[in-house]
């Protein structure tokens, strides 16, 4: 595998990590506001939230997630198949 492959791999990775996060953000942030807009009893038929919003620290965090995601899959695509195979005992 080339140089090229690693480095799509590791955008991959990191946007799978990127969409992980996302899916966690919204299950911890604006499913809680959901349930609540449920029990008032308002009776609406659309979620008008002015609570919710996404500022720069959001998409720091983001940032920061696909890196980590980018960097791990990187790292470990980097390695030779030397080094596997002295872990096999072979030499």
């Amino acid at each position: 595998m080339g140089k090229p492959m690693i480095y799509l791999k590791s955008i991959l990775m990191g946007m799978v990590a990127l969409i992980v996060s996302l899916i966690l953000y919204v299950a911890i942030s604006v499913l809680p506001l959901v349930a609540q807009w449920r029990d008032s009893g308002s009776g609406g038929i659309g979620i008008v939230s002015t609570n919710v919003t996404i500022g720069p620290v959001f998409w720091i965090v983001a940032a920061l997630i696909f890196a980590a995601g980018f960097w791990w899959q990187f790292r470990r695509g980097g390695q030779t198949t030397k080094s596997h195979g002295r872990a096999n005992g072979n030499r």
